[in-house]
């Protein structure tokens, strides 16, 4: 008992002395900024950018709040990826090729390894439209839609994992318009709904739309598409979006991901996000939904659609010494139909970043309260309920 607290309070010391020490860490402004990816270029007709990262783990998940000696460890290499983009013939006709090597990264779906992510072939038809065919990210939620190498936690928050929509393979069209400074981006696809790589689609498709309005004007750079205000916004910059999505003959627990169910259903989705951001100070919230007329296969209950909802917020400051400090608060609810088989979660998070080279290479080390309870319009059906806590510190690296 002696060597399981003194072990418990070594691992939070050496936790939050790490997170102390990132905070305080400054950095040479010469070197902020490295070179992104490697660059290979054959007149105006052929651009090859070629890009490597790795995310490496050491993590703990408690057992309970009574006893918060680890119950797991995670160490391990979260993520290793390699991609390629750029333009062939012409700068309108631009590509996306990623893959992934790590295992984690590797069994999204029970029992599939699927090394390829994206493959997506880009035309510019016109300035601010763009037509493209091949896999890719769903225009679904922002988090989603936001790079794994460009989070200000050490992952995604339990609603995106959840309830989130991934990749599909298909027919993509992005329209960006701009009406004095106002922005307004519209993102469409129609897919085959079954997920990434798969074979020979049935007759059901997927439709997604997102549209995003920008009342400020658009954000610097790529702003938008990264957690954190590391561009410290001048002035103002806000968007609002909304998606919807709808996945005709869906045979997997979340649509395009997870476990392969018998019986086809008829899923959709609804989503909403905010993102605000101005001197350094980010805040964006998102809310996802995703139903189904019957989530259960037979009687007896054994195959289910995850349905239900959810709501993630998160608050973050970033400092002139490169430091962000990220708070968020997240909460899921299952479907009425399944609250005795899926807990309602909760989640509590605080992460310390030190950018080194933006979200090129960081170091970061994140603490989390974590609730599960089994609930029904809010009140508790019994008593079980499961409390605990779990730290992480990860080193991001990539070109």
């Amino acid at each position: 008992m002696k060597f399981k607290t003194s072990a418990t309070f070594l691992v939070l010391f050496f936790s939050i002395n790490i997170a102390f020490c990132i905070a305080q860490t400054s950095t040479d402004s010469t070197n902020a900024r490295l070179i992104n990816g490697i660059s290979f270029k054959q007149d105006s007709s052929l651009l090859v950018n070629f890009h490597f990262r790795i995310q490496s783990r050491f993590g703990f998940i408690s057992q309970n709040l009574q006893n918060v000696f680890p119950g797991n460890f995670d160490l391990g290499i979260r993520r290793a990826r390699l991609f390629f983009d750029g333009h062939v013939y012409s700068k309108k006709l631009t590509y996306l090729l990623q893959i992934n090597f790590a295992k984690r990264d590797l069994e999204e779906d029970i029992g599939v390894n699927h090394i390829l992510r994206d493959a997506m072939i880009w035309y510019e038809a016109w300035k601010g439209m763009k037509v493209g065919l091949g896999q890719g990210k769903l225009p679904g939620n922002r988090q989603r839609i936001i790079s794994s190498g460009a989070l200000e936690f050490t992952e995604r928050s339990i609603v995106n994992n959840a309830y989130n929509l991934d990749r599909d393979a298909g027919l993509f069209a992005n329209q960006l318009l701009m009406i004095g400074k106002v922005g307004i981006n519209i993102k469409t696809a129609l897919t085959s709904g079954e997920g990434r790589n798969a074979g020979i689609s049935d007759k059901g498709l997927a439709t997604t739309g997102r549209i995003e309005i920008l009342p400020f004007g658009k954000f610097t750079g790529n702003n938008d598409l990264e957690e954190g205000d590391i561009e410290v916004e001048k002035n103002p910059k806000l968007c609002i979006a909304a998606v919807a999505h709808y996945n005709d003959l869906a045979t997997k627990t979340l649509g395009q991901t997870g476990r392969v169910l018998p019986t086809a259903r008829y899923l959709h989705a609804y989503m909403a996000d905010l993102l605000f951001k101005y001197s350094g100070f980010a805040f964006s919230s998102e809310y996802l939904y995703r139903g189904v007329n019957n989530p259960f296969m037979d009687f007896n209950k054994q195959g289910y659609f995850s349905v239900g909802d959810g709501l993630n917020t998160q608050m973050s400051y970033y400092f002139e010494n490169n430091t962000n400090i990220a708070f968020r608060y997240a909460i899921t609810r299952p479907d009425s139909l399944l609250v005795n088989l899926v807990p309602h979660q909760k989640q509590y998070g605080l992460c310390v970043s030190k950018f080194i080279n933006h979200h090129k290479i960081k170091i970061q080390a994140e603490i989390q309260f974590n609730e599960e309870s089994f609930r029904k319009n809010g009140v508790l059906i019994n008593q079980n309920i499961k409390q605990y806590m779990a730290g992480f510190l990860q080193i991001e690296l990539g070109i």
